[in-house]
């Protein structure tokens, strides 16, 4: 996972420079060499671990946090607007 992160890593750090990341894209594709690790450790069988889990944890309470956020501002703008 760690890898695939570094993947993605590297290309949005080399896509955000104008020009030299389009020419980067065409060579450089996260999503390929990502999908290639999946299929390479796909078959591996083991039991989920801690740290498995608590990866998983983190994920959704940052989805949460994701969709949560607006709501907050959408109130906080509202009671700003309405409390005069």
């Amino acid at each position: 996972m760690l890898r695939m992160l570094f993947n993605v890593a590297i290309d949005l750090a080399v896509g955000v420079v104008p020009l030299f990341g389009d020419v980067a894209d065409a060579f450089w594709k996260s999503n390929t060499k990502n999908f290639a690790l999946l299929e390479q450790h796909a078959y591996e069988l083991r039991p989920a671990t801690a740290g498995d889990w608590l990866f998983v944890s983190a994920i959704l309470l940052a989805i949460l946090a994701v969709a949560l956020v607006p709501l907050a501002v959408m109130y906080w703008i509202g009671s700003a607007l309405f409390s005069r």
